[in-house]
């Protein structure tokens, strides 16, 4: 990473929020997970909690080491060929997330909003603003966080107001009747890994400014997420009914197209549609750059800029291959189980193998943190 860079408690809030809220914003798997019924909101509450408890590692991390580059404390915990080994791990990781997003994205336009458009036009609409987000680097995209994330939580506020009038409260009880608490408790952990975002704090740690608290940054943005979420999924079950939310594939879009706001203001819905499209392209961005610094870092003088195109252009190509740009292959993608699984294990596995390697290793290797932190 450009270690000169450095971002706000401000930014990585926006950052943190806005990365989970695309999700969320395009469709709703908690309402695949058990309990499956009108109790689907107070997973989406445990699931904050759940939440914490997963960024225990990667806090303690990211504050144990905040003052040593990302590379130099791995290759002294881990040393040179595991760390590359790690990182490019990551880097295939954070690839898998922009896939997925990209075909979810494919997908919902056009089977939703431009069902005759051809897909490599909306790929270029995609690939032209990402690609230069990337190479601009971290201080732009942490500043167009600062902007896009606030408009987005203006939508979900603004779409909620508007359709109080038309919730049916009755939809949400009774409560707790028709439920299990084991499986209220299972759907809010596997909640917790699809949304949790926390992947992408240890990757710029070193660029924090000194006076974040990561720790309050990480409970505000996830507690902010948690409303924002409530404030998605209310009014989308609330007026679709569970039973149509559930089989739709972008069941908060067509939520928005229900909605009337004034006489004068027609298709308001559009604002749902940019504040959504501007998120892709936000979450897309970040987790390019973070690849590209990932893979750059395994190699002597090689600029991030050498890897941000390639990365993202050949996920473009191979999401529009027929075999795997549709609706069926999508479902694979989507599934409740499969991406918790592969968050959780690097969320929480890897960052824990980690320190306890630094535990093990501890008497040894401080004195090695200690003279690179006094070098930073």
């Amino acid at each position: 990473m450009n270690e000169n860079v450095k971002i706000t408690s401000t930014q990585l809030f926006f950052m943190m929020v806005g990365s989970r809220i695309m999700i969320s914003y395009t469709y709703l798997p908690v309402l695949q997970l058990p309990p499956a019924n009108q109790d689907v909101w107070i997973v989406i509450v445990l699931s904050f909690f759940y939440t914490l408890l997963l960024s225990i590692p990667l806090v303690y991390t990211a504050n144990k080491f905040r003052n040593i580059p990302l590379k130099d404390y791995h290759e002294v915990i881990m040393g040179k060929f595991f760390t590359k080994v790690l990182f490019i791990l990551y880097a295939a990781f954070f690839c898998f997330l922009n896939f997925r997003a990209i075909l979810v994205t494919l997908v919902f336009v056009n089977s939703t909003i431009l069902p005759e458009t051809s897909t490599w036009l909306i790929l270029i609409f995609i690939l032209v603003p990402v690609v230069f987000a990337s190479i601009m680097g971290l201080n732009s995209i942490s500043r167009l966080a600062y902007y896009i994330v606030p408009y987005v939580m203006f939508t979900i506020v603004l779409f909620f107001s508007l359709s109080i009038k038309d919730m049916d409260i009755r939809i949400l009880t009774p409560i707790l009747k028709e439920s299990k608490l084991l499986d209220i408790n299972n759907s809010a952990f596997i909640t917790a890994c699809l949304f949790a975002e926390l992947v992408i704090l240890p990757m710029l740690t070193t660029n924090l400014k000194d006076n974040v608290k990561i720790f309050k940054v990480i409970l505000t943005s996830s507690l902010c997420f948690t409303i924002l979420f409530l404030l998605i999924l209310f009014p989308t079950i609330m007026v679709l009914g569970y039973d149509l939310a559930k089989t739709a594939i972008n069941p908060y879009y067509l939520f928005t197209r229900q909605v009337q706001a004034f006489s004068f203001v027609q298709r308001v819905e559009s604002f749902n549609l940019m504040a959504w499209f501007i998120t892709v392209l936000f979450k897309l961005s970040l987790h390019n750059y973070i690849a590209a610094n990932l893979v750059s870092k395994c190699f002597k003088k090689v600029s991030f800029k050498f890897f941000a195109i390639p990365f993202i252009l050949a996920l473009c190509i191979v999401s529009n291959l027929p075999q795997i740009g549709n609706i069926y292959f999508l479902k694979i993608f989507i599934m409740p189980y499969l991406m918790p699984a592969v968050k959780f294990v690097f969320i929480f596995v890897v960052p824990s193998i980690i320190l306890l390697i630094y535990f093990i290793r501890r008497k040894k290797i401080d004195p090695k943190l200690n003279e690179l932190r006094n070098q930073n």
